[in-house]
């Protein structure tokens, strides 16, 4: 009887949050009576709340002594297994437990949780269906069925299981965030903008950021370009307002949450390289600072130098058609062709065509991690690690940089001796000891002060190619079909909603208002292939433009998506003018014009992604079209649509530079391996014999 009464006592303490107390009334229940069930029970659940993960395990073990069928216990003990990642024996744990009582939901629940962890999607997805059909209102059921859904790319589905999450528990922070992503895959830009405006108001101040973020990313998706710039304001105006010490670990883990998200909206958001520096390098050593820290790396001895070979690996999402493979392929190969010990690692899993098959021709070896069967993208780095341990890589070129997390997760490992960032995105803001490729027109001097890692400015141009294939057309009846008469001069613009302003959109019709006989040809995904209200920004902002300058909206031609790129690129033998987007430049829109012979006219910013057509022209000796305000823009898109004779000069030029004796840089992928892989052997000498990087050159005039 006193033993009971010592058991009850700790029930009271229970209720009443007086752990300490209620532990000590259990334990000398237990000395008094051994064999008192409730009191191994009520012990067990308590230290397992408390985080004393080795006694709750022991009191659950004493229970299931006692009996063997009680299925409660066995749930208890597999999820004290499961904490201590020990997930066999946890699963064990559960499918006892639904032996003796099928109908345990938390059972199904946490044996799902655990088939997870072992990358068994379809066990994982039966459990938590199974929990739900019994326990309808179970919340996390439905949000780890929604990620499960996520990670397999079922959209669709992952957002039914966020919403009726929500629907459940309103403050959900997660299934806000992981909605708004669901949501942006499917294409449904308005209603995410709703659902992060509506985060920002249930969740609170230390969520608001993470909100801000999410409806900034749907606004300027939608080329609700002003409305977020207006976001990055006031997100920026609550980041300085948490301090600039960064000991609290609330503030670091608030602004954590920001990366690397962040860092992929600035540069399409505002052309201020020190601004732009401040508040990412401030995100990213929060998120740095919170996570784990790096595994040291297998110790192997330092090569000697010079060798004949690095052993060099390149990190991307994608080796297939897409925009980094077909701007890496050709100086690939030929760096291959220089340096033979070539590897490869995917990070994402994709539909292999040919150019994956070129891809594995060159690569000493092509790896995909195994977990990416049953998964869209990477999730964690430790598959690539290992990989490239095994190779024992000199170098590490990671492409595509903070357009994915694994990528910044697994140079923060610096998993070769020397890490480079490079061609896909701004540096991923790790580690001072890493460096980015660049050249002297996208860095011109002085801007290494804004920079983490080290530059490395190659001598022409930050890539190359060696061409580009296109279908064959019959240029005159394209244009007929589009509507564009023979004396007409055809405008392009392919700035997708990401690339899309009031501004821009501003300026083209005030061209179109001056060269009355031109039209415009606006190809850009945002009109196409998005929700209904995502098209209507673009198309109505260019109406409502030409309303105001008295320009017939009919003039503008807005054309949809291509299914290959051999037919896009048709378009730049159809235009006359390339018209480039700021402050974040076609890029690989400005290559193809340029390959096809097509003027472009430019805006020239402060930040790389500004710059990069003002490099390429400058490597192909072109002056014309570079402008460094908006108001000469406008004068040279007017000039080049007026004078018939100046496109032709271009065009011819832009045809004599392609030429083998005269070959410009950006169409040399051969010169560009040697001078990449003369400026990596320069870096593995550095380090191997203690030397630092040589003086980075100057820009050119």
């Amino acid at each position: 009887m006193q033993a009971e009464a010592e058991n009850q006592r700790g029930v009271e303490w229970c209720r009443q949050g007086q752990w300490e107390e209620a532990i000590g009334c259990f334990r000398q229940a237990l000395e008094l009576d051994p064999s008192l069930f409730a009191a191994h029970c009520n012990l067990g659940v308590v230290l397992l709340q408390q985080g004393q993960l080795p006694e709750a395990a022991q009191c659950f073990r004493a229970v299931l002594t006692l009996d063997p069928t009680f299925a409660q216990a066995h749930q208890n003990l597999g999820t004290v297994l499961s904490r201590q990642q020990k997930w066999e024996e946890a699963m064990a744990c559960f499918q006892a437990a639904l032996q003796f009582n099928p109908s345990l939901a938390e059972a199904h629940y946490n044996l799902g949780v655990a088939w997870t962890h072992q990358q068994q999607w379809d066990q994982a997805t039966l459990c938590f269906e199974a929990a739900l059909q019994l326990r309808p209102h179970l919340v996390e059921a439905h949000f780890d069925l929604g990620k499960l859904k996520m990670q397999q790319g079922q959209w669709e589905e992952a957002i039914g299981c966020f919403e009726q999450t929500l629907q459940l528990r309103p403050h959900f922070p997660e299934a806000y965030v992981n909605l708004c992503i669901a949501l942006y895959r499917i294409g449904n830009l308005p209603a995410m903008l709703e659902v992060a405006q509506i985060y920002r108001e249930v969740c609170g101040e230390a969520d608001g950021l993470r909100a801000d973020l999410y409806g900034m990313w749907a606004a300027y998706h939608q080329g609700l370009y002003e409305v977020a710039q207006e976001m990055l304001q006031d997100l920026e105006i609550r980041v300085e307002a948490l301090g600039p010490s960064l000991d609290e670990p609330t503030t670091r883990s608030i602004l954590a949450a920001l990366y690397p998200e962040l860092l992929f909206h600035l540069p399409y958001l505002r052309d201020d390289v020190v601004a732009n520096a401040r508040l990412a390098q401030r995100v990213a050593q929060c998120y740095f600072e919170e996570r784990p820290q790096p595994i040291p790396r297998p110790i192997s001895p330092v090569p000697s130098f010079p060798q004949e070979s690095l052993r060099i690996g390149i990190l991307s999402k994608y080796f297939c058609r897409v925009s980094e493979g077909w701007c890496s392929r050709d100086l690939l190969r030929e760096l291959a062709l220089l340096n033979p010990d070539l590897y490869l690692y995917g990070t994402a899993r994709f539909k292999p065509d040919d150019l994956t098959e070129e891809f594995k021709t060159i690569a000493r070896r092509f790896f995909l991690p195994p977990s990416l069967e049953d998964q869209v993208y990477l999730k964690e780095e430790r598959e690539v690690l290992e990989a490239i341990w095994e190779d024992d890589l000199d170098v590490l070129i990671d492409i595509d940089s903070v357009m994915t997390r694994v990528h910044p997760a697994i140079l923060h490992h610096s998993p070769a001796r020397i890490c480079v960032s490079w061609l896909g995105f701004e540096p991923p803001i790790v580690s001072r000891h890493h460096y980015f490729l660049g050249d002297p027109y996208l860095h011109p001097p002085g801007v290494e002060q804004h920079y983490y890692e080290r530059l490395i400015r190659l001598p022409d141009s930050f890539l190359a190619i060696g061409g580009l294939s296109s279908n064959p057309i019959d240029v005159k009846v394209a244009r007929q079909v589009l509507g564009i008469g023979g004396n007409q001069v055809a405008y392009l613009c392919m700035a997708t909603s990401l690339k899309f302003s009031a501004t821009l959109a501003r300026s083209h019709v005030q061209i179109l208002r001056a060269v009355p006989n031109s039209v415009l040809l606006h190809k850009g995904s945002g009109d196409t292939d998005k929700a209904q209200a995502g098209r209507s920004v673009i198309q109505e902002t260019y109406r409502w433009e030409c309303e105001q300058q008295g320009v017939a909206f009919d003039r503008i031609c807005f054309l949809g998506r291509t299914p290959t790129e051999e037919e896009h690129r048709t378009i730049y033998q159809i235009a006359d003018v390339l018209l480039d987007s700021y402050p974040f430049n076609g890029v690989t829109h400005s290559l193809e014009a340029l390959w096809f012979e097509l003027p472009i006219v430019t805006l020239v910013g402060q930040q790389l992604y500004a710059r990069a057509s003002y490099s390429f022209l400058q490597n192909l000796g072109v002056s014309a079209g570079i402008a460094h305000s908006w108001e000469e823009y406008i004068e040279w898109a007017i000039r080049l649509g007026q004078n018939r004779e100046l496109r032709q000069e271009i065009r011819s030029h832009l045809q004599d530079v392609k030429q083998p004796d005269r070959l410009a840089p950006l169409w040399n992928p051969r010169k560009f391996a040697a001078d990449l892989l003369g400026t990596l052997r320069e870096l593995a000498w550095g380090k191997a014999e203690g030397r630092g990087l040589r003086e980075a050159s100057p820009e050119k005039d």
